[in-house]
């Protein structure tokens, strides 16, 4: 079975730690997602700050105490922005036996007050 994936992240730059020539951020906040509910959102990842590409996974935790885990890539397209794709590896509650599920990601952070905003945008499947 393959669902429509539709998220929107709104959140807040919580730890960087630089380790020349990248960048290890942790961004936490609150999730919605079209389909299945809202809830909150912890993303940890690693940026080259050369080569501007990013890896890192997102977990997120509906109100219902539903998880979901993907895993990120994604590149630079400003000094602020970044786009990639997402998929999905793991679910529990509403995303059990989730088996997969892909897609594209967009976000911008606010350097100046250290939030964040991004859209996921896809497929999910059971």
């Amino acid at each position: 079975l393959v669902l429509p994936f539709s998220a929107t992240f709104d959140g807040y730059l919580v730890d960087v730690e630089f380790e020349w020539p990248k960048a290890n951020v942790l961004v936490a906040g609150n999730v919605t997602e079209d389909s299945f509910g809202s809830g909150t959102f912890e993303a940890g990842g690693q940026l080259h700050l050369i080569l501007k590409i990013g890896t890192g996974t997102v977990a997120m935790t509906l109100e219902d105490g539903s998880t979901l885990t993907m895993n990120l890539v994604g590149k630079a397209t400003g000094e602020s922005t970044f786009d990639g794709t997402y998929r999905i590896t793991g679910g529990t509650g509403q995303f059990a036996g989730v088996t997969g599920g892909s897609g594209s990601l967009v976000g911008t952070f606010n350097l100046r007050d250290l939030t964040f905003e991004g859209s996921a945008q896809g497929q999910i499947r059971f």
